[in-house]
């Protein structure tokens, strides 16, 4: 599986993040190397496997939310509420 975001530094030394497709890209606001690759990782983990969670009380309502973004989701956070039976 091709990896979503890559690595890249810049002139003045700080690293940055590309999608592989191109369209985007933002700094890590780090210049340690170390860090950079540690944040890309959790990046690229976060695309791969996203995570859904739930929060709310036991007694009312549940909110789902994404962490990461999957693939067809256009949203970071999916507003939709679930009833605790």
């Amino acid at each position: 599986m091709q990896l979503k975001y890559r690595l890249y530094r810049r002139s003045n030394g700080t690293f940055y993040w590309q999608e592989n497709n191109g369209l985007k890209q933002g700094s890590l606001k780090t210049k340690d190397k170390r860090e950079a690759t540690a944040l890309l990782h959790a990046m690229n983990e976060a695309h791969r496997q996203p995570t859904l969670t739930l929060s709310g009380d036991l007694g009312g309502d549940l909110e789902a939310h994404f962490v990461g973004k999957p693939a067809g989701i256009s949203e970071m956070q999916v507003a939709g509420r679930l009833s605790a039976q």
